[in-house]
């Protein structure tokens, strides 16, 4: 390829540009352009080693707490030992809320692969005034006392002379579960 004087001389102080500035970055320590230097003092490595240390152990005490308080809140029971309390539960609540259940069905018991845990989860549909009626329901489901959750509902107009809803809601009840040997299924802690 043929180049001019004029792209010649321009690739040239291109590259003594590149030589100056190279230079320039190996010549000056980091400390005099303002940078920090990479290397630390055993000193304060030391001290960041043990802040690092104690941040971590902090962090495994506060996880572990926070996994105490989970399982507190999950049966111990099996799935088919969980189903008939809750119902029985769930009536006694809605007894106290005044409300009549028109349906309550209960789904088949699910695996959570994040943990060892089984999910058993139950559709209800009943109508009901919201305030104070469905309201009042849903406070005393999510008492942590029942170990209750409402994981999904859907509230509808059913009757704006009554000023009733028909809700429908899916309540689910965490279970222990322990791994079989081979890892595929899924067998229930059964202890009251």
């Amino acid at each position: 390829m043929k180049t001019n004087a004029r792209e010649r001389i321009t690739i040239l102080v291109g590259v003594v540009i590149v030589v100056a500035i190279l230079l320039y970055n190996v010549l000056s320590p980091p400390a005099a352009s303002g940078q920090k230097t990479p290397l630390l003092s055993v000193d304060e490595a030391h001290k960041r080693h043990k802040a690092s240390v104690a941040e971590l152990k902090k962090l495994v005490k506060q996880q572990n707490e926070v996994q105490d308080q989970m399982l507190s809140l999950v049966s111990k029971r099996a799935p088919d030992e969980i189903i008939p309390r809750v119902i029985r539960d769930l009536q006694r609540i809605a007894k106290q809320a005044n409300i009549q259940l028109t349906e309550v069905k209960p789904q088949r018991a699910r695996a959570l692969s994040s943990s060892k845990l089984e999910k058993v989860s139950i559709d209800v549909r009943f109508r009901a005034t919201f305030q104070p009626n469905v309201m009042q329901f849903f406070y005393l489901l999510e008492a942590p006392e029942g170990k209750m959750v409402i994981d999904k509902f859907s509230v509808n107009s059913a009757d704006a002379r009554l000023k009733t809803v028909d809700v429908s809601a899916q309540i689910s009840v965490y279970t222990r579960a322990v791994m079989s040997a081979n890892g595929g299924d899924t067998t229930n802690v059964s202890k009251p």
